[in-house]
């Protein structure tokens, strides 16, 4: 796919900055896949896992270098270089701090309508229902 990221003693290396691929992210051929639906869902993945590569890894790995010690606390060499163990370690320390237990508090009283989630997400889904049910 799109590949992944890359991580040494914890820091993250942009893969974009290792390799020159023939090809670009997000734009793969699937030439023995035949169809239409199935491409569709594939390359729409391959942009997925771009779009979290290029910025959510990038995110979570600055978070993580900013507390490098605590999330490499007790962690093996070997460990280091793995970004889930990487993201899980952080993610516990995130857990314990109490922060998402602040956000569980502020989601009793949310409002939840399409506006409060991903606007483009929200009309992209609702133009493909609609084709689908004019397809019918």
């Amino acid at each position: 796919m799109g590949g992944s990221q890359v991580r040494q003693n914890c820091k993250v290396i942009p893969v974009r900055s290792m390799l020159k691929m023939g090809q670009e992210e997000g734009h793969l051929e699937y030439s023995n896949l035949k169809h239409p639906d199935l491409l569709t869902l594939m390359r729409s993945l391959d942009r997925f896992e771009s779009w979290v590569n290029d910025r959510l890894l990038i995110i979570a790995s600055k978070w993580i270098d900013e507390h490098r010690e605590e999330v490499t606390a007790g962690m093996s060499e070997a460990d280091m270089n793995d970004m889930g163990v990487a993201i899980e370690a952080a993610y516990q320390l995130i857990e314990k701090s109490g922060w998402l237990a602040e956000r569980e508090t502020d989601a009793e009283t949310a409002v939840v309508s399409d506006t409060t989630h991903n606007v483009t997400w929200v009309e992209q889904t609702a133009a493909t229902v609609k084709a689908e049910n004019e397809r019918k």
